[in-house]
């Protein structure tokens, strides 16, 4: 399965646009991040290529916000990949991006041998980063209402990114939320999320995509650019699901619980009847008290059964119809 895996990307000329076949979480980048690293370490190249193709197709899928620290992790890793394969061009358009997200990032020795040609390869891009952002010719950064966009990591304002580079664009809610993910060289920013002259247009460069028409749309669901998207999730598959109170939860737990406050009151009562009881000095009296202590215990008894009945009922209501009761094993 590996070495099938390996040779789609080695067959392909560019970062993997393959379509999503599901959500790729922040947690599957660091899970497959790590799988590189540790494969780093072993020395076997094969091994970190193989391991790498999953990090490829997935940062086009991926369905959460994650830190520019963590990309440039990410993009240092694939970097050393692309240079197992042979790829040293690849590989300096993802060190580089790397580098100026992070200009600490670096191999340590417990990865690469110091007289590794890799780590040559990366050390000898690194006076090459720290090229400002280019603007994309002729676009301004549209993105749909109540949405940003981010590159990298970092929200941007323009449609702009540095060139000769490898970046993971997102578009998100207003809260962090992301809606879609992109992997774009340089400025080629997705036609959905670019405005000329009012209307959407592509930019001209194939570098990050594959095929397809132009995208003159400003809508998601009418996207017609499938070069470089995930197909694999849309917006339409993440739903925030709200909490849905029924009706009669409320009244029943209010209601429940005057009864048992109804209950104990009572009860409190019949003490002070059972009192007079006890004080009583005529026979009229003694009937009268008892009768009233008696009257005032079983009213406190019913309206505890009725609270604890309508108190019950009120927890174990949900917005399915019915009331259901588990038991856990």
């Amino acid at each position: 399965m590996k070495t099938l895996l390996s040779l789609v990307a080695l067959l392909a000329a560019k970062p993997s646009f393959a379509q999503c076949t599901g959500p790729f979480g922040a947690q599957d980048l660091l899970n497959s991040y790590q799988t590189v690293q540790f494969m780093l370490s072993s020395g076997d190249e094969q091994s970190v290529i193989d391991a790498a193709v999953e990090l490829n197709v997935g940062l086009p899928c991926l369905t959460e916000k994650v830190p520019p620290a963590f990309y440039a992790g990410v993009y240092r890793v694939l970097g050393a990949a692309a240079a197992f394969e042979g790829d040293a061009e690849k590989a300096k358009k993802w060190f580089l991006t790397a580098r100026e997200l992070d200009s600490g990032t670096g191999f340590g020795v417990d990865e690469l041998s110091f007289d590794s040609p890799v780590r040559s390869l990366f050390e000898s891009v690194v006076s090459e980063a720290g090229r400002a952002p280019v603007v994309m010719a002729g676009h301004q950064l549209s993105p749909p209402e109540n949405s940003m966009v981010l590159v990298d990591g970092r929200q941007v304002s323009e449609a702009s990114a540095t060139t000769g580079r490898y970046h993971v664009v997102q578009l998100a809610w207003q809260d962090g939320r992301v809606r879609r993910s992109w992997l774009i060289e340089g400025n080629a920013f997705p036609a959905i999320l670019v405005t000329q002259g009012g209307e959407a247009q592509e930019s001209g460069s194939a570098a990050a995509t594959q095929g397809g028409a132009p995208d003159t749309e400003s809508s998601l669901e009418v996207l017609t650019d499938e070069r470089g998207l995930p197909v694999g999730y849309d917006a339409q598959d993440f739903v925030r699901i709200d909490r849905v109170r029924p009706a009669w939860k409320t009244p029943a737990l209010v209601s429940g619980g005057v009864a048992l406050a109804g209950s104990a009151v009572l009860y409190g009562l019949s003490f002070q009847a059972r009192g007079q009881f006890d004080a009583a000095t005529t026979e009229s009296d003694l009937y009268h008290y008892q009768r009233l202590t008696n009257r005032l215990s079983l009213a406190s008894t019913a309206l505890f059964v009725v609270g604890g009945a309508s108190t019950s009922w009120g927890v174990l209501l949900s917005d399915a119809p019915g009331v259901g009761i588990q038991f856990p094993w």
